[in-house]
């Protein structure tokens, strides 16, 4: 009964999934778990007590391992604490839209499987586990466990054990969430120094629109294949385009953390755009389509309220199916409207986040036929087509502020960029973002766009080379020089639309240099 889960694993990884090393390390780490539960169970002198404990470590102990399993079907790498934060932050909405994206008969059937050894092992009315205990001494058996345990320590075994990096990523989790409170972001002001706004006297306007999971690769103004983004495409001219921009990681928390902050949380102090544009004069708007909080506040809602007014469109907790983007042009009216002579606003996009299909209204559901992809097959073909539908109804969200804000003939700019990328059947036969083990271009190669008014470019000049190698963990320097906002810890280095830019190791997801490893993957395959 304690055997026959690990085997059950074991095989369903076997067959089910692209087998490699991480497979034998995994089963060896789960046969050492059981020496160090059975070794446990047997100090216990009580039958009673040891029929219990038992019951409930072989609970822990098969769905620990059917999670394992389930999550390297889904995603080929093993569990991390990585994947704790994200469910932490995660809500009902987003927990539903991930069980129709990624749970497939395999997994259902190795979970009910594995639900049958539960129910048959907890069923019974007494459980001879180790009753008779081998007749070694207490302290032999104490000398066995502490062994087992440093040699799943020190050979790095125990790495991707489900309940280790559940403890690990629930305690990183609640230290982040009291690492965030300290930083008081949440107040309009920061700790900018000397701020000063050095544009005209005339009214501003400038706007920030973040997408949420779209790579460039897959929009019709990086000349895709596809014409993905029609709306755009017709003022291209209009448009300052980026050929080479990435985040800095593969999820929204750690990538828009790094972008909207001043150290990305490494100093003792911190501040955020939104309290720079208020300290520089601006009355500046958050206006979001993502849902403001997981099991407390996330990041980017106490970065929003910062704001002198903010706006969380999509508060379905309780359903899977979200407001579409549009909820928000009409908030955007609003704050356009607003008699402030200078204003900043940011729009959060749910773009083409998660359930694709569920991103867009019917009349986006455009691309119908075979796209071109290196895994043909007929389930990737329609997760392709509504991933592209996702994107022309963002081409069309991001062109409808352009004339919104163009219609004001102030001095404006509008900056559409996305989080991080997405992974959807370019590279790898998968989609979604994970960059554990094996991380592609696509998940961190993203859309960088501008435009500018007429009445800014009569006014202002900036520096445009669209094959600057530039990575978002800079965009509030970017930002704060397209504003045109002096203050002293300001780097025109940092900023895409300065002379003074100077490229910098641009450093991804599991500390990996993100030129160099591509570079060397790119040569391989040659």
């Amino acid at each position: 009964m304690w055997v026959s889960p690990i085997l059950v694993s074991f095989i369903f990884e076997f067959l089910s999934s692209e087998f490699r090393g991480y497979n034998f390390k995994n089963c060896i780490e789960n046969f050492l778990s059981l020496s160090l539960i059975l070794g446990f169970i047997s100090l216990i002198p009580k039958k009673n007590i040891k029929s219990v404990l038992s019951k409930i470590l072989y609970v822990i102990f098969v769905f620990s391992m059917g999670i394992e399993s389930a999550y390297f079907y889904i995603f080929d790498t093993f569990f991390s604490a990585s994947a704790i934060f994200i469910i932490l932050e995660t809500n009902y909405a987003e927990a539903s839209e991930f069980f129709f994206n990624y749970v497939s008969f395999e997994i259902i059937l190795l979970l009910f499987i594995d639900l049958v050894f539960i129910i048959a092992y907890s069923i019974k009315r007494y459980v001879p586990v180790l009753v008779k205990s081998p007749s070694f001494k207490t302290k032999y058996k104490c000398l066995f466990l502490t062994s087992t345990f440093f040699l799943l320590t020190y050979s790095g075994l125990y790495f991707a054990n489900f309940p280790y990096q559940f403890i690990k990523g629930g305690a990183e989790y609640f230290n982040e969430i009291r690492k965030y409170e300290k930083f008081n972001i949440k107040s309009s002001f920061g700790n900018f120094r000397n701020v000063e706004f050095k544009g005209n006297s005339d009214s501003h306007t400038f706007v920030l629109i973040i997408g949420e999971s779209t790579t460039r690769h897959h929009l019709g103004i990086y000349d895709f294949y596809r014409s993905t983004t029609p709306k755009l495409s017709q003022i291209k001219e209009d448009l300052l385009i980026y050929k080479d921009v990435i985040s800095s990681e593969s999820h929204t928390i750690e990538s828009l953390q790094a972008a909207l902050s001043l150290d990305n949380f490494k100093k003792d102090t911190e501040s955020t755009l939104i309290q720079l544009m208020n300290q520089a004069g601006f009355k500046t708007f958050w206006l979001s389509n993502q849902i403001p909080i997981g099991i407390y506040d996330t990041l980017l809602s106490k970065v929003a309220k910062a704001s002198d007014s903010y706006v969380f469109t999509n508060t379905t907790d309780y359903g899977s199916k979200t407001p579409y983007d549009e909820v928000l042009l009409p908030h955007l009216d609003i704050a356009l409207n607003d008699d402030s002579p200078n204003k900043f606003i940011v729009l959060h996009l749910l773009a083409t986040h998660g359930r694709y299909k569920l991103r867009y209204p019917d009349k986006f559901d455009i691309f119908k036929d075979i796209p071109k992809t290196r895994f043909p097959k007929k389930a990737n073909f329609e997760i392709i087509n509504t991933y592209h539908n996702s994107i022309s109804y963002v081409d069309y969200l991001v062109d409808q502020v352009i004339k919104k804000v163009s219609s004001q003939n102030k001095n404006s700019f509008v900056v559409y960029f996305s989080d991080h990328g997405e992974e959807v059947f370019t590279d790898r036969d998968f989609f979604g973002h994970n960059d554990l083990e094996e991380p592609t271009r696509s998940m961190f190669e993203i859309p960088f766009v501008v435009w500018l008014s007429p009445q800014y470019k009569s006014n202002y000049t900036i520096d445009f080379k669209p094959e600057t190698p530039f990575s978002i963990e800079h965009l509030l320097h970017s930002i704060s020089d397209l504003s045109k906002i002096d203050f002293n810890e300001k780097e025109f280095k940092k900023s895409i639309f300065s002379k003074d830019f100077r490229p910098v190791k641009r450093i991804i997801g599991q500390r990996l240099d993100y030129d160099n490893y591509f570079k060397s993957k790119i040569d391989s395959l040659h």
